[in-house]
C-alpha cells in the first residue's frame, strides 16, 4: 500500500512538471525568431575587436563569460550571430527549466504542493520572466542556476541527511552557484536564502562549509581575479557602474518600480503579488527567511542601485513564494473559502497567463509600441503604448524594454542596401531614425551621410523617434518600402546631398 502511494506522488509530481514544462514553452518557443534582437541581445555575443582575443574580450564586458559561452553553441552550427531564433533557443530552454527547478526548490523548502504550484506558475508567467526567456541573455542562465543551487542546497534541511550526502549536495549547489555568479553578479542576491539554509543545515559542521568555500574558490577565482584587475583600468565599465550604483536616498525607486512591472504585466500581477503576500505574514515565522530575502534586495536597490532596470525582477522572485504562502493559507481556513479561492485564483492565474501570451507572444500588435486590447470573460482591457506611461522622471531616457514583439526586417533591409551598392557600383551609408547601436549590428554599410545616402525610417522604433518619414530632409526619394500586418513599418529613401536634419 505504501509503495503505491509513493507512486501516485511521484506520478502527480511529474504530471506537475510536465504541466509547468509544457505551459512555460508555449510561452518561450512560440514566435521566438519574429523579432529582431533587442540592443542587448548583440552583447551576449562573442565578438573581439580586430587583434583582440576571446580572453580579452570576455575580460572587458560587464558580465561574466557563461552566456557568451551558450550563445556560441548555435553559433558553431549556423555561423550566423543574425539567427535569431537559432541564438534564443538555448536561452528560452534555460528558461523553461528554470520553472521546474524554481517548482521543485519552492516544494522542498515549504513542504507545501500549493505553495509550489502556485509560486511555479507566477514565475512561469510573469512578464519580466517571460520577456527574458524570448532573448539571448544571462537572465535565464542566472534563473536556471541559481534556483538548481538553493534546490541542491535545500537538500541540507532534511532530517537524517547522512554526512556523505551533505557533502554531495552542498558541492552540487556550490557548483550551481559559482555558473550564476559567472553569468551574471545577480547571482549574489540568493545569499540571504544560501545563508539560512546553510547556517540552518551545516551549523555544526564546519569543515563542509570550508570544503564548498575551497571549491566555490577555485570556481569562480580564475576569471574573476583577472577580471577585476582588468576592472580598474576600464573606464567604460567603471563609469557604467557609477551610473547604475551608489548610496540613493534621492527620492524613492517605488514608482519606478511599480511602473516598470506595470509596462510587463499591466494589470492584476502587482495587487495579486502584494495582497497574497500580506497574508503570508499571518505565517510569519514560518515565512520569515523568504521575507528576509525579499527585504534584503528591495532595500540594496532602495539605497544603493540608483537605475535598477529590468533587475527589480529579483526581488519579485521571494514574493511569488510568499503569494503562493498567502493563497495556501487562505485555502486552509475552510472547506468553503477553499471552494471559492481555487476557482477565483485559478482564473487570476489563467489571466495572467494569456495576458503574457497576448503581450509578448501575439504580435497581431506589438505591445508596448502600440496600445493593445487584452479580451477576457467578455470583458476588453487595453494595455496603453509605452510613451504614453513613461514615469515622469524617466522621460528623456530610454526604458528597458526587453522580449516583446518587434520585427523591423533589418536583415532585409541590410540585404536591399548591399544589393544596391553592388548595382550602383556604390558604397552609400546611411542613416535611421531608430537607435544606432539597434542596427549597426545588421547592417554591413556604415552608418552616416554623404553626397547620397539611404534614409531607413522605422515605424515605431525602440527609441520611439516617431518620425520615419524624414520630413525635414529635402531632396529624397522612396525607393523600397516594407510591410507588416497591412500597414508599412519600413520606408528607406535615397537622399541627394546633405540636406536637412536627422
Amino acid at each position: 500500500m505504501a509503495s503505491v502511494k509513493g507512486y501516485l506522488v511521484k506520478y502527480r509530481l511529474v504530471s506537475i512538471c510536465m504541466l509547468l514544462l509544457i505551459s512555460t514553452a508555449c510561452l518561450r518557443f512560440t514566435n521566438l525568431g519574429y523579432s529582431d534582437y533587442h540592443g542587448d541581445e548583440f552583447k551576449a555575443f562573442i565578438a573581439p575587436e580586430p587583434k583582440e582575443s576571446t580572453w580579452q574580450f570576455l575580460l572587458k564586458q560587464r558580465k561574466g563569460p557563461m552566456q557568451f559561452l551558450v550563445s556560441y553553441i548555435p553559433y558553431t552550427i549556423t555561423r550566423d550571430f543574425t539567427n535569431e531564433f537559432a541564438e534564443r533557443l538555448p536561452f528560452a530552454l534555460a528558461s523553461c527549466l528554470a520553472t521546474v527547478v524554481f517548482f521543485l526548490f519552492v516544494l522542498k523548502l515549504t513542504k507545501n504542493l500549493t505553495v509550489a504550484c502556485v509560486a511555479g506558475f507566477l514565475l512561469l508567467s510573469n512578464g519580466y520572466i517571460t520577456g527574458f526567456g524570448r532573448i539571448a541573455q544571462y537572465q535565464n542562465l542566472n534563473l536556471l542556476f541559481s534556483f538548481s543551487a538553493l534546490l541542491a542546497y535545500t537538500y541540507l534541511l532534511e532530517t537524517g541527511i547522512s554526512r556523505k550526502r551533505k557533502i554531495t549536495c552542498s558541492l552540487l549547489g556550490t557548483l550551481f552557484w559559482s555558473m550564476s555568479i559567472l553569468s551574471h553578479w545577480d547571482a549574489v542576491l540568493i545569499l540571504p536564502m544560501v545563508l539560512y539554509i546553510i547556517i540552518k543545515g551545516l551549523r555544526k559542521d564546519t569543515k563542509i562549509i570550508a570544503l564548498n568555500f575551497l571549491f566555490g574558490c577555485l570556481l569562480i577565482l580564475p576569471f574573476m581575479l583577472p577580471y577585476f584587475l582588468n576592472f580598474k583600468t576600464n573606464d567604460y565599465n567603471q563609469v557604467y557602474l557609477s551610473k547604475r550604483t551608489g548610496f540613493d536616498l534621492e527620492y524613492s525607486k517605488f514608482p519606478l518600480y511599480k511602473s516598470l512591472t506595470e509596462v510587463y504585466n499591466p494589470y492584476i500581477v502587482i495587487p495579486f503579488l502584494i495582497s497574497t503576500s500580506l497574508i503570508s505574514l499571518l505565517h510569519f515565522k514560518k515565512n520569515l527567511p523568504v521575507l528576509i530575502w525579499f527585504m534584503t534586495i528591495l532595500i540594496l536597490f532602495e539605497l544603493f542601485v540608483i537605475n535598477p532596470g529590468t533587475h527589480i525582477y529579483n526581488f519579485l522572485l521571494p514574493m511569488f513564494i510568499l503569494s503562493g504562502s498567502g493563497v495556501s493559507y487562505i485555502v486552509r481556513t475552510n472547506k468553503y473559502v477553499k471552494l471559492i479561492t481555487i476557482p477565483v485564483t485559478g482564473s487570476l492565474l489563467a489571466f495572467m497567463y494569456l495576458q503574457t501570451y497576448a503581450l509578448f507572444v501575439d504580435h497581431a500588435k506589438e505591445y508596448p509600441y502600440e496600445s493593445k486590447t487584452i479580451r477576457f470573460f467578455g470583458r476588453q482591457l487595453v494595455a496603453a503604448r509605452i510613451d504614453n506611461v513613461k514615469p515622469p522622471y524617466m522621460r528623456g531616457s530610454y526604458i528597458p524594454l526587453f522580449g516583446f514583439p518587434h520585427n523591423r526586417f533589418w536583415t532585409e533591409i541590410n540585404s536591399y542596401v548591399n544589393s544596391q551598392n553592388t548595382l550602383t557600383n556604390e558604397n552609400l551609408r546611411f542613416v535611421t531614425n531608430e537607435d544606432k547601436a539597434f542596427c549597426d549590428n545588421y547592417m554591413d554599410a556604415q552608418y552616416g551621410m554623404g553626397q547620397n545616402y539611404y534614409a531607413v525610417g522605422i515605424k515605431r522604433p525602440t527609441n520611439f523617434v516617431m518620425d520615419y518619414s524624414f520630413s525635414n530632409v529635402g531632396s529624397k526619394s522612396l525607393v523600397y518600402r516594407i510591410n507588416l500586418n497591412d500597414e508599412t513599418v519600413v520606408k528607406i529613401y535615397r537622399v541627394r546631398g546633405k540636406t536637412g536634419h536627422l
